[in-house]
């Protein structure tokens, strides 16, 4: 680490959590999702609470999109949304949910 002699200001209404949930959503290496949720934009932001700024609602459509490093991860995340959802890319994310759900199904 180099001590710098120049200054920063921070950006007026500069938020760090929004920043910081925006760089985690966009990084670079990781493999972008896009999921269709079959509710209305407040159910799904309401549902999402600190996850809404990956909701974007196109048309009457409201979509999921962004960026996972584990598609495990992120298809056990979506199983535990209490509407319908359609897994529109990666196909990696529907082998990965598929997957969860046999594993759930094994403990019957």
């Amino acid at each position: 680490m180099t001590l710098l002699k120049t200054t920063f200001e921070r950006p007026t209404n500069y938020n760090a959590a929004d920043q910081f949930k925006q760089s985690l959503c966009t990084m670079q290496g990781n493999l972008k999702v896009r999921v269709l949720l079959h509710t209305d934009l407040d159910t799904a932001t309401r549902e999402l609470s600190s996850n809404a700024n990956i909701v974007k609602q196109e048309g009457r459509s409201i979509y999921i999109e962004t960026m996972v490093d584990s598609t495990y991860w992120f298809g056990w995340w979506l199983s535990r949304l209490p509407f319908d959802f359609t897994i529109l890319s990666p196909d990696s994310l529907k082998q990965a949910l598929r997957q969860r759900a046999e594993d759930l199904l094994s403990y019957c």
